[in-house]
């Protein structure tokens, strides 16, 4: 049996991704039913710029602070609206081996997300561009491209502006990355059941604390390693892991590279 035979290939997973930057009217992409062994949610938002979003019947304009999710092939396409304006985007396709339908009807109705209100996943989309790019670990990329699309969803079908408690708790993780920060103190802090906290944080951002703050201390150590010569060890220290065995580890779950290697190869992103 030949490798290929034998490679196994994660449901979801990424299959491209990356930032363009688009001035032509001959950037165009019809509705379509072809390929239909190739099945992908395309995320695509609007950095600057403008651009349209077309298919049965309606139009949809996707300004700067957007974007939108559709399935390839499917009903909707896409294009430049050529107002003279570069559009400036960024975009991940993520293919799933399921059936269908890959998106709940919400998407189907109104394809428009407004990422601009969702910081934690404009940031999660960044990072698994950089992944890409990088040529991270695929089942990395398949974990975060699942966690991606899967906070895309929560997030609209959840129909709600962030909850001032998580946003808070997450002010303070921000703050207090470098610390040996717990979270049953911070649910002290603001008085609040330390489960009760969890799942408040989890429902809004479409993670735990914990995972959140893993996020944090990984990409301010990143910046650590793009832009400074101090050993790894201090900069574990620095972003408030215990050890540099655990700091490499997380590291390499999050970005798919270890430390040293990410510092001979930053991501331009970072």
């Amino acid at each position: 049996m030949s490798a290929d035979e034998t490679k196994w290939v994660p449901p979801v997973y990424l299959y491209q991704a990356g930032r363009h930057c688009i001035d032509s009217r001959d950037y165009y992409s019809e509705p379509s039913s072809r390929h239909l062994l190739l099945r992908r949610i395309l995320l695509q938002r609007s950095i600057e710029g403008e651009g349209v979003v077309f298919g049965e019947g309606k139009t949809f304009a996707v300004p700067a602070g957007s974007m939108f999710v559709i399935e390839r092939p499917g009903p909707y396409g896409y294009c430049y609206d050529g107002d003279g304006t570069p559009w400036e985007v960024e975009y991940t396709s993520i293919c799933c081996d399921t059936s269908p339908p890959l998106l709940p009807r919400e998407f189907s109705d109104y394809p428009i997300f407004p990422i601009k209100d969702y910081p934690l996943l404009a940031k999660e989309m960044s990072e698994l561009v950089g992944m890409y790019n990088a040529g991270a670990n695929p089942l990395s990329m398949a974990e975060k491209s699942y966690r991606l699309i899967l906070g895309v969803i929560h997030s609209l079908q959840s129909g709600r502006s962030e909850n001032p408690l998580a946003e808070s708790m997450r002010e303070a993780i921000e703050e207090e990355f470098d610390t040996d920060l717990s979270f049953a103190d911070l649910a002290r802090r603001f008085d609040v059941a330390h489960e009760t906290m969890i799942r408040i944080f989890k429902r809004v951002h479409g993670m735990t604390p914990g995972q959140y703050l893993l996020g944090v201390r990984v990409r301010h150590a990143r910046r650590f390693l793009s832009q400074t010569r101090e050993p790894i060890k201090h900069i574990a220290s620095l972003c408030g892991f215990s050890t540099a065995n655990y700091f490499g580890r997380v590291f390499k779950d999050e970005t798919g590279c270890t430390p040293a290697q990410y510092r001979r190869n930053p991501d331009p992103l970072s």
